[in-house]
């Protein structure tokens, strides 16, 4: 409960701060200055979305609330479709991306939906922590009887300390090293999916 509070008071100071400052000096603010307050006010209330959106996701599978819905498919085109959402990122960043991904594999089957949330996870920690002109890799490939999804980037990487912490809920890389934002769900909403299919 700390946790969640610390998280949504945050966003929710922001956004109302600045629409406390629009009411109050509203004739008085230079066209620009009301663009940049508004932009502001939509940061924070897609931080408080996308916060709001993961705790509701992460207490439904904690709950079992959520059966996974099997079916066959092929990893190889999940991984490839979503990887392509990333191309604006990486090419605003600089980032190359290197695809690696084996179009010969055997169906798996598991639930899509959730699966493609693992992946875009995944690719979404990738992507944050790589910098300018860095690079991430995606390898899709056959190991014995399974098909191995591996995601690397070029980041700075992470103590070994804090390895063990990494799919703790609220667990973040201390923001002040990273300069990044995040809810801290994203690695336990992947673990708890993938604890769902026993893997």
């Amino acid at each position: 409960i700390a946790n969640v509070s610390h998280d949504l008071r945050s966003p929710i100071a922001i956004i109302h701060g600045y629409i406390e400052t629009l009411i109050l000096k509203d004739e008085d603010l230079e066209p620009s200055e009301r663009k940049k307050y508004l932009n502001t006010i939509l940061s924070g209330s897609e931080k408080l979305k996308n916060l709001v959106s993961d705790l509701f996701e992460l207490s439904k599978l904690e709950a079992n609330q959520v059966e996974p819905q099997k079916e066959a498919f092929m990893m190889n085109e999940l991984v490839a479709d979503a990887t392509q959402q990333f191309n604006l990122i990486a090419e605003r960043k600089n980032i190359s991306i290197n695809r690696n991904i084996n179009t010969s594999l055997p169906r798996v089957k598991a639930d899509i939906s959730m699966m493609e949330r693992v992946i875009q996870n995944l690719l979404n920690n990738a992507f944050q922590y790589t910098p300018e002109n860095g690079e991430v890799s995606i390898n899709v490939e056959r190991v014995k009887d399974e098909v191995q999804v591996s995601i690397q980037n070029s980041g700075n990487g992470i103590a070994r300390e804090d390895i063990p912490l990494l799919f703790d809920r609220y667990y973040k890389v201390n923001k002040e090293k990273s300069g990044i934002e995040g809810t801290g769900l994203g690695l336990a909403i992947v673990k708890k999916i993938l604890s769902l299919h026993n893997i």
